[in-house]
């Protein structure tokens, strides 16, 4: 019964998270889909991206929509580096993603550069698409060959921008990466003695322990078919579990280098901690059908089992 009211409950998951993630269906880099519709009116479709769920959300639709399949036949992968990056609590980015130009603070043009083609005419209803001006003009077929070489001209273009755009950001990057180095050194300047080397081995720990997960899901991905839902929720479960093993090992060198006055304190901090991630895992391994079986694994952990990597194929990641 728990597992019948589980299963029902991500389904209706699933119908809030699909007409979320519909709304970020078009991509930032041009018009979305269903925009310059031959016909008036048939151009309508939902774009502009403005229901994006944001980090430390209580639901995120894409990643979901990821999970069960994606929209348009790539949110599984897109949906995967979502569920990552909230289980592991970093940004764990798709290389193949583009720059996320709808984030650029465009105000009332938004809708201009995201919904209507060049050369088009906007529709007022907030969520449908504008329409190509041949759908509204009776134009001769040399003037609506002029229209569609601008439009491929201003695509060149724009990919030319977006290249800028996701430059720049690394750089601001960087940057942001250096300030708050700067500023964590200048905070371990306060301390003395064996309590600043403490510390610095403790930041020390902290990188290495965020590097190994943010490793996690390019060591997995691979082994898994995305493509299928119970192959997913078994790359859900590996990444936590491995994750979990990664934290329990920091946890126990990060006691080591606590100072003995607050160890007993930071111990009973650490076992809290613990006990939530198992009973977390539990809820998880009962949802997927697994009903807590001892060792991680749910009962109906895949389709099929986990393939090797192809030695002659990228990894799609």
């Amino acid at each position: 019964m728990k597992h019948i009211l589980a299963v029902g409950l991500l389904a209706a998951a699933f119908v809030v998270g699909s007409v979320s993630f519909a709304a970020d269906a078009a991509p930032g880099g041009g018009p979305a889909p269903g925009a310059g519709g031959d016909q008036p009116g048939g151009g309508a479709g939902r774009g502009g991206g403005n229901r994006r769920g944001g980090p430390g959300g209580n639901f995120d639709p894409q990643m979901f929509a990821g999970m069960m399949g994606g929209m348009g036949g790539q949110g599984g992968v897109q949906g995967i580096f979502g569920m990552a990056s909230r289980m592991l609590g970093m940004d764990i980015e798709d290389p193949k993603a583009g720059p996320k130009l709808d984030a650029l603070p465009l105000g009332a043009d938004k809708r201009f550069i995201f919904n209507v083609p060049v050369g088009g005419v906007d529709n007022f209803s907030a969520q449908a698409n504008g329409w190509k001006m041949e759908a509204v003009f009776k134009m001769t077929d040399e003037q609506t060959t002029a229209a569609e070489k601008l439009r491929e001209e201003y695509t060149a273009e724009q990919k030319k921008l977006e290249q800028e755009i996701k430059d720049q950001y690394k750089a601001m990057a960087e940057k942001l990466k250096q300030l708050r180095a700067k500023y964590e050194l200048r905070a371990n300047d306060i301390l003395t003695g064996d309590d600043k080397g403490r510390k610095e081995k403790m930041d020390v720990l902290a990188r290495e322990t965020n590097t190994k997960n943010s490793e996690i899901l390019k060591d997995l991905m691979p082994l898994y078919d995305i493509n299928d839902f119970g192959q997913r929720m078994a790359l859900a479960r590996a990444i936590r579990d491995k994750a979990g093993k990664n934290a329990q090992a920091a946890e126990a060198k990060l006691l080591e280098l606590v100072p003995p006055e607050n160890k007993e304190k930071m111990e009973g901090v650490i076992k809290q901690q613990a006990e939530a991630r198992d009973a977390q895992g539990r809820m998880g391994n009962w949802n997927a059908g697994g009903r807590g079986r001892p060792g991680g694994g749910g009962g109906d952990d895949a389709v099929k089992p986990p393939r090797p990597p192809e030695a002659d194929k990228k990894a799609d990641f």
